[in-house]
């Protein structure tokens, strides 16, 4: 109870029961992480939900053509994410907890899936489509010192994605390269991605904004095959907008609870982190104010005639002194 899905159903989805024949830690039950039916359509909402969960996860997507372009349709009905166009849905699994960096992380144990039969005139005997890395591929593939390890990475630069990673808005990730003067060398752009195609981008990449993202039919790292349906259309720049979107802890009942309690505790450190920044830049901020108050004139002066009928003489060196006569 509790646990609705925009994408799969409750009972013998189709999509579930092959993608849980193809990794083993989609059998057993999924925990929803986010929904934005539920939480709100939002990057940072995403994020945050991902963000100190310590294990596997299915990234579901539900794109839909940009309401600008030409080949748009709002015809046929898509998934329940508010928009009368039609959906496309767009999978990831990763057994690789999702952290914030400036570079792309992970290992192969990861993959891209959509649901077959996007294309109404063809009959698909799969119910999904599944884009694993060339590095575990059977056919022929370069030596291990030359295969591409890019496989995600999640590198964020709005305020409200980060407030509660514990740093100040625009400060990098920790884990970011630096170079020799010092400075986080960033190699992604903002947002979520996964996979890399070398002078291009990310195979699929979901902006900060939830617009103009992008899923490439191939990339360096995981098998070809597209990742938008037909009904796209001329679609060259292979965008779209996201409508609806979900995270699911998986992995079964054990992992799913420690990964819970990493993510608990991974907040609450960062809250402590949080408070004391806020705590710190409040101090600052008065010792400064304090600091310019008592280094006026002004203040100078009440001080030191505070009481007194006295009267005051400036001296040469620019402080407020009293003399009795």
């Amino acid at each position: 109870g509790g646990q609705e899905s925009a994408f799969l159903s409750p009972d013998g989805d189709p999509m579930l029961t092959e993608l849980s024949q193809y990794e083993p830690h989609l059998n057993g039950p999924w925990r929803r992480l986010f929904s934005s039916n539920v939480d709100g359509l939002s990057y940072a909402g995403l994020v945050s939900a991902l963000r100190g969960y310590e294990g596997p996860t299915v990234l579901l997507v539900g794109a839909v053509p940009p309401p600008a372009a030409s080949y748009a349709t709002d015809d046929g009905a898509g998934i329940s994410g508010g928009s009368a166009r039609r959906t496309a849905t767009i999978g990831y699994y990763t057994a690789t907890a999702w952290r914030e960096s400036g570079k792309y992380y992970g290992n192969e144990n990861c993959f891209l899936f959509t649901p077959s039969g996007g294309d109404d005139s063809k009959q698909e005997e799969e119910a999904v489509q599944v884009f694993g890395p060339m590095s575990k591929a059977s056919v022929p593939t370069p030596t291990k010192s030359t295969r591409p390890t890019n496989y995600q990475f999640c590198h964020s630069t709005i305020a409200a994605a980060i407030v509660s990673d514990g740093r100040k808005p625009g400060q990098r990730p920790d884990d970011s390269n630096v170079g020799a003067r010092g400075k986080a060398i960033v190699q992604v752009p903002p947002g979520l991605g996964v996979g890399d195609s070398r002078g291009i981008g990310p195979r699929l990449h979901i902006t900060e904004s939830l617009e103009g993202c992008r899923a490439l039919p191939c990339d360096d790292t995981f098998a070809d095959g597209p990742l938008l349906p037909p009904f796209f259309g001329d679609n060259p720049a292979h965008s779209f907008d996201v409508d609806v979107m979900e995270a699911w802890g998986v992995g079964g009942s054990e992992r799913i609870q420690k990964a819970l309690a990493a993510r608990k505790r991974d907040r609450s450190f960062k809250e402590a982190s949080r408070k004391r920044n806020a705590e710190v830049d409040k101090t600052q901020f008065l010792d400064h104010f304090r600091s310019d108050i008592v280094n006026t004139k002004a203040f100078s002066h009440a001080r030191h005639t505070s009481g007194r009928v006295d009267h005051c003489e400036l001296e040469s060196d620019g402080s407020m002194l009293s003399h009795l006569d």
